[in-house]
């Protein structure tokens, strides 16, 4: 794919490599929009040097994922690692028998016509035969996938070299993509406006039928699409699921969807355009698999892709890892340093037999638990000493409170009378606009746009009376 080395400087980690699809999924609207909403809300205004955005951490959940995924596999005895790949390859032809097949049609992938275009015709006869015929081909190439940024954490393979770089390589990717866009679905100020739409959200559903305004229903349209009993995501290995994931999850893996379908656009034109069949399909079989098992692991499809979800999101995990270290360094405080680099150098694949099934799973050893206590005392420090810290939990609230009167204000109004901040509804709004028209509305769902709003506010209204907005002189204080 790239022979171009494309980095970036860390704090933390102090070089990060990027592969040439992570640099292109960053530089969606979607991700990249992170910039600028806060890793710790308000916390900044209790400790002023404590202003991490999520995109940077999420840069350092991204490597430190890709590092354990890495030391997982290669700290696994020869049977576990047999194992897993015969695992993913059984995932990997299903994806592929569905490509060549063209009935399903995945929902992070608009450019279906394109996508035909690097496939032989295929008749049905000799579905089977032609899958493993492509598949044959394509673990005696893999020539096309080389990226320079991923070979820095590649095993050295001793036996089906081909195969295993090609299975290893995609679930890598996944990790380390799905690692990456753990943050995406957060709202401005994280975790405070959440609970505000949530909460607004269902006082509009209960709002009854003279309340209902045309600002209500529009609400309560933009967020039903993530509010729905499924995820409405159609992949080659699964269909729509149930789900009950919170608000930013559910908002995540749109925006991730999203981010696929402005990547596969232009990299399936791309890819189409090459002389070669063989190097189309290899290409175009790399990019889908790749997006297959990204939203596998998110939605947890098998046990195989649970243990690679728990990479990312579980008790000892990436997240938490990165976050721990760069919050305590950024707040100031001086509590002792974390090993994680020994802690994820230790990690280990394993894979187990029960009742019939297997299962998979990504553990550390016994002498690894006297750091693993002290990292989690860490993450208790952090939360009852900065997060939840009187002030910092004090401010949260009356931004919290702000917004909810001025949405109230501005909701239960009809569009003839003055709301105190009509410039609210983009908190909702750019979900639907952008989920709906695939433009750059999201860029601005962020904390500056929306401290910009509440700042253009407390210069307006002074203008005013309490008449002007038809609320009283106390609502108006």
């Amino acid at each position: 794919m790239s022979t171009k080395l494309r980095l970036i400087t860390d704090t933390i980690h102090k070089t990060v490599y990027l592969s040439e699809m992570e640099s292109s999924l960053m530089s969606t609207a979607y991700f990249y929009r992170l910039h600028d909403v806060y890793q710790s809300s308000t916390v900044y205004l209790t400790f002023p040097c404590n202003r991490t955005k999520r995109y940077e951490h999420s840069c350092g959940t991204m490597e430190l994922a890709g590092e354990m995924f890495y030391s997982a596999v290669t700290n696994a005895s020869s049977n576990d690692i047999n194992v897993f790949f015969q695992e993913l390859e059984f995932h990997f032809q299903n994806i592929v028998k569905s490509l060549l097949s063209g009935q399903n049609h995945p929902t992070y992938c608009e450019a279906i016509g394109i996508l035909g275009q690097c496939f032989p015709r295929v008749n049905r006869q000799n579905l089977d035969a032609k899958c493993k015929e492509i598949i044959s081909a394509l673990f005696h190439s893999c020539q096309q996938i080389n990226d320079a940024a991923l070979d820095h954490y590649m095993p050295p393979f001793s036996s089906e070299i081909s195969k295993r770089k090609f299975l290893y390589q995609c679930a890598l990717e996944a990790v380390r993509i799905v690692a990456l866009f753990h943050d995406v679905g957060h709202p401005p100020y994280s975790h405070i406006m959440e609970k505000t739409l949530n909460d607004l959200y269902s006082l509009c559903i209960s709002a009854s039928g003279n309340n209902k305004t045309n600002r209500v229903k529009d609400l309560i349209s933009n967020l039903q699409p993530f509010k729905s009993d499924t995820d409405e995501v159609n992949c080659l290995l699964s269909a729509p699921i149930q789900s009950k994931s919170a608000l930013h999850e559910r908002i995540g893996l749109k925006m991730l969807i999203g981010a696929f379908k402005d990547y596969l656009d232009t990299e399936l034109t791309k890819v189409a355009s090459k002389a070669n069949i063989n190097d189309r399909s290899e290409l175009a079989i790399y990019n889908i698999t790749v997006a297959e098992f990204c939203f596998a692991i998110l939605r947890e499809q098998a046990p195989i892709f649970l243990s690679l979800h728990r990479i990312i999101d579980g008790c000892i995990d990436a997240d938490r890892m990165d976050y721990i270290v760069r919050d305590a360094l950024n707040s100031g405080v001086e509590w002792d340093k974390i090993p994680y680099k020994r802690l994820i150098d230790s990690c280990k694949l394993f894979v187990r037999n029960y009742n019939g099934e297997k299962y998979f799973s990504v553990a550390f050893p016994q002498k690894m638990t006297d750091h693993i206590d002290d990292l989690l005392l860490t993450r208790y420090k952090i939360f009852s000493r900065i997060n939840y810290h009187h002030r910092s939990y004090k401010t949260a609230l009356i931004l919290q409170k702000i917004v909810e009167t001025l949405a109230k204000d501005y909701l239960f109004k009809e569009n003839t009378q003055k709301a105190l901040c009509p410039e609210i509804a983009d908190l909702w709004n750019c979900l639907a606009e952008t989920i709906n028209s695939k433009d750059l509305y999201i860029i601005q769902w962020n904390d500056s746009t929306l401290i910009s709003h509440l700042y253009h506010t407390l210069a307006e209204i002074k203008g005013y009376n309490p008449e002007d907005y038809g609320i009283s002189q106390k609502e108006f204080n």
